[in-house]
C-alpha cells in the first residue's frame, strides 16, 4: 500500500497559504489518478493519501503570538479544519 502525504490543506482552501494548497491538492489529485489506473488495480496495489487535522502543537495553540499575515484568518481556519489532540 503506497500513501502520499497529502493534508488537510489539499481538501479546504487556505487563504493564507494557496500555493501550498494547490500543491497538497495535486498530491491528492494524483493519488486518486494512480489509484483508479487499470493497471495498478489489477496487480493489487491500492493506494492512500493521508489528510491529517492540525496537530495539537506549541504552534497552533500558540498561534495568536506567531507573527503572520492575519492572526484571526488563521484562528478562524485553525477551527475550520480541526485540531487532532
Amino acid at each position: 500500500m503506497g500513501e502520499d502525504g497529502g493534508c488537510q490543506f489539499g481538501l479546504n482552501p487556505n487563504p493564507l497559504g494557496p500555493v501550498y494548497s494547490a500543491t497538497k491538492a495535486a498530491v491528492i489529485a494524483l493519488t486518486r489518478s494512480w489509484a483508479a489506473n487499470s493497471e495498478v488495480t489489477n496487480a493489487g496495489i491500492r493506494l492512500n493519501v493521508y489528510c491529517p487535522a492540525f496537530a495539537d502543537t506549541a504552534l497552533v495553540s500558540n498561534l495568536d503570538k506567531e507573527t503572520c499575515l492575519d492572526v484571526n484568518k488563521a484562528k478562524e481556519f485553525v477551527n475550520y479544519i480541526g485540531v487532532m489532540s
